[in-house]
């Protein structure tokens, strides 16, 4: 996440409400929804958060 908001920095200032802030929410999301299934006791749920926090990190992917 830390290395997003480096990279994200760099970029152009009329990227800032567009390419920036859907890079920041989805490494957010990601580490949050890893935080969250890891807390979980029942196997089903840790898998649900962590297919959740795939999904993030696919959408990071994308805006490469």
């Amino acid at each position: 996440m830390i290395q997003v908001y480096k990279v994200t920095q760099r970029f152009p200032k009329k990227e800032k409400f567009g390419m920036v802030s859907d890079m920041r929410r989805a490494a957010n999301s990601a580490i949050h929804n890893i935080s969250e299934g890891f807390g979980r006791y029942e196997k089903l749920d840790k898998t649900r958060f962590y297919k959740i926090s795939r999904g993030s990190c696919y959408e990071l992917i994308s805006n490469y």
